[in-house]
């Protein structure tokens, strides 16, 4: 219950924070993710697309140095070969922060082009009762990583490919590959 209410808080704080801010650097991703390994015979062994969406603040440090805090939730469904009645879902609520480093010097294009990133996060995971082998749905909270690369197309818009990996449970850990749009105001 603590989790929720700071992470309702911290959603609450985004609109305060938007007015000291550029508005190019508030966004949100959207992200479609496929899940590998373990994680993905947890979700019945089908490679079945996960999605999810995130809100983001970004801070330009200097020197081709950005950072960004994410606040957001992903979902990966259970695959249609499943049973009806299994419950093989996962979801992930996270607090994470990225840092980017542009491969080109800013000079008069300010920050456009390739870059590669990095992160950490707290993920709030809930797995469905059919992976845990218990009658109930359970929840962990892991720490997580992301590593990445990413273009930066114009001021507002960027694409990006990255790998989250992480502990989800005691033998289930996370390996995802996600493909991202961030669109910043």
């Amino acid at each position: 219950m603590r989790i929720q209410n700071l992470l309702l808080s911290l959603l609450l704080a985004v609109p305060a924070v938007a007015q000291v801010m550029e508005p190019s650097q508030l966004g949100v991703q959207i992200r479609i993710s496929i899940p590998e390994g373990n994680f993905r015979d947890a979700l019945g062994g089908l490679r079945v697309p996960g999605y999810g969406a995130s809100l983001l603040a970004e801070f330009d440090l200097g020197d081709s140095f950005h950072t960004r805090a994410a606040l957001g939730l992903d979902r990966w469904p259970q695959g249609r070969g499943n049973l009806v009645d299994e419950n093989r879902e996962i979801n992930a609520f996270h607090l994470s922060v990225e840092g980017l480093y542009f491969l080109q010097d800013e000079g008069a294009l300010r920050a456009k082009g390739p870059y590669v990133l990095g992160g950490l996060g707290g993920y709030a995971w809930s797995l469905g009762k059919d992976i845990t082998g218990l009658a109930t749905t359970r929840r962990a909270i892991h720490m997580a990583g992301t590593l990445g690369v990413g273009w930066r197309l114009n001021k507002h818009l960027d694409a990006e490919i990255k790998a989250l990996m992480g502990a989800v449970d005691p033998g289930l850990s996370a390996l995802v590959i996600m493909g991202c749009v961030n669109y910043r105001f």
